[in-house]
């Protein structure tokens, strides 16, 4: 089951950047996805909230608009990426093992998870 999930994954993600997809949006909210490799895959609107995405590769994937809340992404690979944001990663969990795309400081990453942790606890 997982291999045949994992070969609709590829088939609906692999395409040239920039080209627009007719297929539906890509739906994998919760899934164990460790270790595998989405490079190059155009993930753009994709639902990956709750997806464990640990020590997975992204490189050159794009995620315009991916929903990534609470998607775990620790030492993850996500180096080239296209179209991730800050917040988008504020969302997700994160660890120094998951390496960014060059676009995206990690310390502003750092210190805009401090304040979301600050304001928590004000709460």
């Amino acid at each position: 089951m997982l291999f045949t999930t994992v070969r609709a994954v590829r088939d609906l993600g692999r395409e040239p950047l920039g080209r627009v997809r007719s297929t539906p949006r890509l739906d994998l909210h919760g899934a164990f996805l460790r270790r595998l490799d989405f490079s190059e895959f155009s993930m753009r609107g994709a639902n990956l909230a709750g997806a464990d995405l640990s020590n997975a590769s992204l490189q050159r994937a794009d995620l315009k608009g991916a929903d990534l809340r609470g998607t775990v992404l620790r030492g993850t690979d996500l180096t080239e990426v296209a179209n991730l944001t800050v917040e988008q990663l504020m969302s997700a969990v994160v660890d120094d093992r998951t390496r960014l795309p060059t676009y995206i400081d990690a310390a502003s990453l750092k210190d805009g998870l401090r304040g979301a942790t600050d304001t928590g606890a004000e709460s």
